[in-house]
């Protein structure tokens, strides 16, 4: 067989030896390998056929001596086609790797995702934990200062009634305050928003203020390091691995993070329009706790509505209420619909002392006579509790809203911004709030009342008294529920230290 000679000169610190290696390689020019093409550029595929090494070990100054090994290579092939099998390993960190980093993505500052936990204790022990399994349903809306997540958990919550329990929190931080409602019961409980949440920084003097989207996901440009092309779930993904010691107030402390973002080239490949970075998965490993939080479903579009919370209220106290705008349905709402609903919440915390969008229930948008538009809602009450954000504001009982509403859609000062750019602007018509006794879409306005305030007289829908009773008792029943809910926390290796074990109800689609 003809060969190339080569030679190589290594040193080994580790042995203090010197090493001279001849090496011998087919020669491509007079011989064929039977899978290369000759014409293929170079670097071309080689094949070695033998390698002798010789050298001197003065590692031990006592037992110098000189070696000579002999290689001789059958049956070489290539591993693969690609680069996969020098990439760094997974849930790995390199401490020396050069800082060439890629920068991180940049997050959105409203998503909604699917998200699936996998939680395995003792994962690096002979008999490891049986795996626990958490789905979710999580938004995020910066904008409006709301975080919600629906969850259901394998395996079930003991002592739960059907071996299930269905929840949704809610955390509202222009108030402060975190609502958990079982969505099999009705049952819903208000308390302050905890420093552990998953979406909260802690800011002393137990406040807390809201995460941004990048603080949400736990994405330090600091302490990330690219570690390269990756595959997950069959993904070609973008790796970043960062290591958070003992000295962390918004991350699991002694642990490694390992972020998946979808590689552009994979997203092109695969038709993704979106402008943004597809999140795929974190892996978190702490102690012999490993993590692995896959993300389905992320999208940056706008949901069309907001979690309605109106069973953690007295709906007793609330007002149904309706407003007719000077625009077209068909040319205004219908093409961004749910741009047009949040900039009808966001008209209302302008011009009124609401505050927060949770105070608005069953929002409906139609067309109306002479191609205007009406929106009902429900206005709740204001909360009985304070909350725990740095500037927690006077929010007004619902009769003063009302009062607000109505003087601000006369004075023509309540308008929509549809395109969130000022060339998109639909104004409230002038004397058309109005007071009504139920939101019912498709209902034609009847028994309104603008420019005063409603008599007690006048009814809204909701429990009756003796249903309400039934939902207090309710309540102290499932107290042991409740607790286990409040101590809930989907962590996601973002900052709290307990695990689920509730489960959701089957999630109604946008009204």
């Amino acid at each position: 067989m003809d060969t190339q000679k080569w030679w190589t000169c290594e040193y080994a610190d580790y042995r203090d030896a010197t090493t001279f290696t001849e090496w011998h390689i087919v020669d491509p020019a007079r011989f064929n390998l039977p899978v290369v093409d000759p014409n293929q550029p170079q670097p071309r595929p080689i094949l070695p056929v033998s390698a002798y090494v010789t050298g001197v070990d003065k590692n031990d100054p006592s037992n110098i001596f000189n070696f000579n090994y002999r290689y001789d290579f059958t049956h070489f092939s290539r591993i693969q086609s690609d680069d996969r099998h020098f990439r760094i390993p997974p849930r790995m960190m390199c401490a020396n790797k050069p800082n060439s980093q890629k920068p991180l993505p940049t997050v959105p500052d409203y998503f909604k995702f699917r998200g699936e936990m996998l939680t395995i204790t003792g994962y690096d022990l002979s008999t490891p934990d049986a795996p626990q399994l958490t789905y979710t349903i999580e938004e995020y809306r910066h904008a409006l200062g709301l975080y919600i997540q629906d969850v259901i958990s394998v395996p079930n919550q003991v002592n739960s009634p059907n071996d299930k329990s269905y929840s949704r929190l809610v955390d509202d931080f222009t108030t402060g305050l975190n609502y958990v409602l079982d969505l099999e019961t009705g049952l819903c409980e208000i308390n302050v928003i905890t420093d552990d949440k998953v979406d909260a920084i802690r800011m002393g003097n137990n406040l807390v203020q809201m995460r941004n989207s990048e603080q949400f996901f736990d994405l330090d440009p600091t302490a990330y390091q690219y570690m390269g092309i990756q595959e997950m779930r069959g993904i070609t993904c973008d790796a970043w691995t960062a290591y958070f010691g003992t000295d962390q107030t918004l991350h699991q402390q002694n642990a490694y993070y390992t972020w998946y973002f979808a590689n552009p080239d994979w997203m092109q490949d695969n038709n993704f329009q979106e402008q943004f970075t597809l999140p795929v998965a974190l892996e978190l490993t702490q102690g012999h706790t490993y993590i692995q939080f896959n993300i389905y479903e992320f999208t940056t579009d706008i949901g069309r509505s907001i979690p309605d919370v109106s069973a953690c209220y007295d709906v007793q106290s609330s007002m149904n209420i309706e407003i007719y705008f000077n625009g077209r349905y068909d040319q205004y709402y219908t093409p961004a619909q749910a741009g047009f609903r949040q900039s009808f919440l966001k008209g209302l915390v302008r011009v009124t002392s609401l505050n927060s969008t949770l105070r608005i229930a069953d929002l409906d948008v139609q067309p109306a006579k002479d191609n205007k538009i009406v929106v009902r809602f429900k206005l709740l009450d204001k909360p009985t509790i304070k909350g725990d954000v740095a500037k927690i504001p006077m929010m007004a009982p619902n009769q003063v809203v009302y009062q607000e509403i109505v003087t601000a859609v006369n004075a023509g000062q309540f308008y929509i911004n549809v395109g969130e750019t000022g060339n998109a602007i639909v104004y409230a018509i002038p004397n058309s709030a109005g007071h009504i006794k139920a939101v019912s879409p498709w209902s034609q306005p009847s028994n309104v009342t603008t420019g005063t305030s409603p008599g007690s007289t006048q009814t809204s829908t909701g429990f009756s008294s003796g249903s309400l009773a039934g939902v207090g008792v309710g309540m102290l029943v499932a107290g042991v529920l409740i607790g286990f809910l409040l101590v809930f926390a989907i962590k996601k290796a973002r900052g709290g230290q307990t695990n689920s074990e509730f489960t959701m109800k089957t999630l109604q689609p946008d009204s």
